[in-house]
C-alpha cells in the first residue's frame, strides 16, 4: 500500500465516525442501546485522556478517516494504547503501516513500545509479532484475556 496516509487530530466532526468504530470493536456492541455506547465510549476517552494523555490521532486516507490510534509517549517509553482500523477497511495493511509507521518513530526516538492485545486476536498478535514485539509477562491482568507485548527500540544503522 502506497496511498497517502496523514496522521491528524480529531475533531468535532469525527465524533459519529470515531463512536461507529467503537462500537465496531466488539462484537455484540452493536446491540446496545445507542445513549449506553455514546456514555461507554465517553469514558473510555476520558479514561485514556487522564492516564496517557492527548495521543489520540485519526488516521485518513484521501481525505476520510480509516483508522484511530491513540499513543502515550514517556521518556522511557511509548504505550500504544488502542489501534483501531475501520471494519471495511481490515485486511488492507493500514494497521501494518500505522505500526511501521510508529515503530520507526519510536526507534529515532530511541524508545521501546509496548501494548496490549486480546489473547485471542490471532490476527493482531500475528501483525505485531511480526515487527518485533515479544509477549512479556503481564502482572495487570490474571485473567488471561490480554497478553501485554513489548518491542525494544532499533539503532539505526548508517551503511
Amino acid at each position: 500500500m502506497h496511498d497517502l496516509i496523514l496522521y491528524r487530530a480529531p475533531r468535532t466532526t469525527d465524533a459519529q465516525w470515531l463512536l461507529a468504530l467503537f462500537t465496531s470493536a466488539s462484537p455484540g456492541r452493536e446491540h446496545l442501546p445507542h445513549d449506553m455506547l455514546e456514555l461507554q465510549e465517553h469514558l473510555q476517552r476520558q479514561q485514556w485522556s487522564s492516564h496517557w494523555g492527548d495521543g489520540e490521532s485519526i488516521v485518513e486516507r484521501d481525505g476520510a478517516p480509516v483508522a484511530r490510534i491513540w499513543v502515550g509517549w514517556g521518556a522511557s517509553g511509548v504505550r500504544v494504547v488502542d489501534l483501531s482500523v475501520a471494519p471495511g477497511l481490515r485486511g488492507e495493511g493500514l494497521g501494518r503501516r500505522i505500526m511501521t509507521d510508529l515503530c520507526d518513530a519510536a526507534d529515532a526516538a530511541g524508545l521501546a513500545l509496548e501494548l496490549s492485545v486480546n489473547t485471542d486476536n490471532a490476527v493482531a498478535r500475528h501483525l505485531y509479532e511480526s515487527l518485533d514485539f515479544q509477549p512479556c509477562m503481564n502482572a495487570g491482568d490474571t485473567s488471561g484475556l490480554s497478553l501485554t507485548m513489548k518491542r525494544a527500540a532499533k539503532e539505526e544503522t548508517t551503511s
